[in-house]
């Protein structure tokens, strides 16, 4: 009767340890997919914001010198 405990209890440990083992590198994986999704993102929101900035730095330089040339 006490054998019989002692083995459940060994089983259900070892199904843990062997859950945690498996457990451990799916969620480094998926914090790895994660934080490259992340990242790719950012780069992309980024570039279109430096694009951005370069054509209303072009629109504003354009319009000043239209005005300065259009003085009379």
């Amino acid at each position: 009767m006490l054998s019989e405990r002692l083995l459940k209890v060994a089983l259900k440990q070892s199904a843990i340890i062997v859950a945690v083992l498996l457990a451990v590198p799916t969620l480094g994986v998926l914090a790895t997919l994660l934080l490259s999704t992340i990242s790719t993102l950012f780069c992309e929101q980024l570039q279109g914001l430096m694009t951005l900035s370069v054509v209303t730095t072009a629109v504003v330089l354009t319009v000043q010198e239209f005005r300065h040339f259009s003085k009379p």
